[in-house]
Formats: C-alpha cells, structure tokens, sequence
C-alpha cells in the first residue's frame, strides 16, 4: 500500500468513525502499512491500549495508554493485530504522524499592518522539529520524560541558540507556524502570534527570576517560560523570554525614553516608568503541543496554505533564516493570535 492510498483509506475510515459508525478496517491499515510494509514501516510501532473503560483509564495513568515494540524483534514479538486490546484507529493515526510526516517550526518577528491586517516579517528562523508523546521540562534539568499522549510535542530543546536574537520590540508580534508535509500534501497545523504587550504583561506578572543554563555555551541568563494557547483554545506554545540587555548590562531605552532625555527630562521616576512599558524583549520558542486528532485533522481533513515557512526542506540539523521584509496575508485564518498565559 503507497502513502497515497493509505490517505485517502484513513479519509474514509475517519468520515466513517466521526458518523458514529464502527470499522473493521483499521487492524487492516495498520497492518498493511506499518507491520507488513517493508518499505514505509519504521523500526519502532507504537500501539494505543484500548483504555476504555478499563482500571488503567480510572486510574488515569498515561504510562498504561502506549506501548512501543521493535520490528523483527526475537525477545518481545509484535502482538496480534486483533481484537480489543488496542485501539487500532489511534495506532494507525500515531504511526503515521510519527513515522510519515515531516515537520516544520517557523519563529517569526513580524510587524502588523493597520490597514491592510497583513504581516510584515522582520525576522524568521525555520528549523525541523520531531513529534513525541511524552515530554520533559526545559524549565528544569534533569526531569523524568512524562507520556503526554493524546498530545504530542514538538520540542526545541537547543532554543537558546537556534533563536538567539529574535527580539520582540513595542509594535512587534511574536508568530509562530508548524506547518506538517505528508506526501502530496503540506499544511499548517498550528500557527498564532502574541503581541508585545501581552509578553510583557506576562514576563511582568512572573518574574521568577529562575536561571537557565546552556548546555553547549554554559551561558547562564534569566528566562521566563510562558505558556501561549493557540487560536480557538487548540493546541499550546511555550516561549521562554527574558529583557534585553545593552552591551553595559542596561536595559536600551525606548524611543519615548529616549526623546524624554533630549528634552532634559531625568526624574528617575518618569524614565523607570516609561522604560518598564518599552522594553525589548528576548524569544525563544521551546514546544509547540497539540492533540493527535488536530494533526490527522489537518493533514487528512482540512489543510491549510503555511503562511511563514519556506517551501525548501530542510535536514534534521538545518535552520533556515531571513529577514526578508515579506508580507503575509492572516486575514483568511479563522484566528492569528494566541493570549499568553501569566
């Protein structure tokens, strides 16, 4: 069975289970594409327990939901593609999303146009990205990895040094895309933006002060981790954000601040004041997480045209940037914006 057909198969079968009607065929595409196929199968299957019901799904433990087997493997054969013991519908749409699409995450500066509600993009970095259905904290070294399935996340656990220097200034929106490539077809899944006041008003309201280190510099800085929810409440993106520094070590003055200066205004009180509402501000996009429907959704069901990201693939350790001042239209999107979270 080609990609192709396993599409349109997964097309019908889905129209099929959203009616509400029950299919047998499911074992048979998992089967068929991933078990049996030598030519599209990944080394590793992963199989979604059929936790309906059952104590695993009362006990409400994610560990008990996935189950991952070697192909070919001698010690811990696969298990029969039958019965009720997995939920062959997920195993199928998790294989897929894990083993046959590509991804792309684009971070972007962009500056909104007033009028024509187009953005203007300042200032992009590209890179490829991976699912997984589970997830460490970035936050905090050294965590135990958490299955997160139904999610899956899309981590950049260098953030740091693939988006240094993607600063979000007064008038400036912080944008973020992930767009997936499944064969013939190629489609965001996720895209939003948040402005600059709304990072600032977050950054404000936490201020934990908690130091992130670098592992490959060992640079050592101040980070804020803000959790932004994507566009209609699906989906979640992080940003980690700290306040810029001048080369002195202090924050640059605004526009305003500085035009206070050359009019001989210095009351401390006045400049802090204007300062604290301008600053600039450093981003770094860690995860992008959204439910595997929402992917199979967008892939099978509804694609949409990506907005940021380049056509050129890209390889596993290759980031792509710009600042190539392009315009793009979000007025056709149903939503372009995500709230930060405080």
């Amino acid at each position: 069975m080609k990609l192709e057909e396993l599409l349109d198969a997964l097309k019908v079968e889905r129209k099929a289970s959203l009616a509400g009607g029950a299919s047998a065929s499911w074992p048979y595409l998992f089967k068929s594409f991933f078990v049996d196929s030598d030519e599209h199968a990944d080394d590793l299957i992963f199989f979604v327990k059929n936790t309906a019901g059952s104590a695993a799904a009362a006990r409400n433990k994610p560990e008990d939901i996935l189950e991952v087997f070697r192909r070919g493997s001698t010690t811990r054969p696969l298990p029969p593609i039958t019965g009720r013991d997995y939920n062959w519908e997920q195993s199928a749409c998790l294989n897929l999303l894990m083993q046959q699409v590509t991804y792309e995450l684009t971070s972007a500066i962009c500056r909104r146009d007033p009028d024509s509600l187009k953005l203007k993009i300042i200032e992009k970095r590209t890179i490829s990205v991976y699912p997984s259905p589970s997830k460490r904290s970035l936050e905090v070294k050294m965590t135990d990895e958490q299955i997160t399935f139904p999610f899956l996340y899309f981590t950049v656990d260098n953030f740091d040094e693939l988006f240094e220097g993607m600063v979000v200034t007064q008038g400036h929106d912080a944008c973020v895309e992930l767009v997936a490539e499944c064969g013939p077809v190629r489609t965001t899944v996720f895209s939003g933006s948040v402005t600059h006041g709304q990072l600032m008003a977050s950054f404000l309201s936490r201020k934990s002060g908690r130091k992130y280190r670098s592992e490959r510099t060992k640079q050592e800085r101040k980070l804020e981790f803000l959790n932004m929810r994507g566009p209609s409440g699906i989906g979640h993106a992080e940003m980690a954000v700290s306040r810029k520094e001048g080369d002195d070590g202090k924050v640059k003055d605004g526009a305003v601040t500085g035009f206070l200066r050359k009019l001989g205004i210095t009351s401390a009180s006045v400049l802090n004041d204007r300062e604290s509402k301008n600053f600039e501000l450093n981003s770094f996009l860690t995860y992008v997480s959204l439910n595997w429907r929402t992917l199979v959704e967008a892939i099978i069901e509804k694609p949409q045209r990506p907005a940021l990201s380049s056509r050129k693939s890209l390889s596993p350790s290759r980031v792509t940037s710009g600042t190539s001042g392009e315009s793009i239209d979000t007025t056709a999107q149903e939503s372009s914006s995500a709230a930060a979270d405080p």
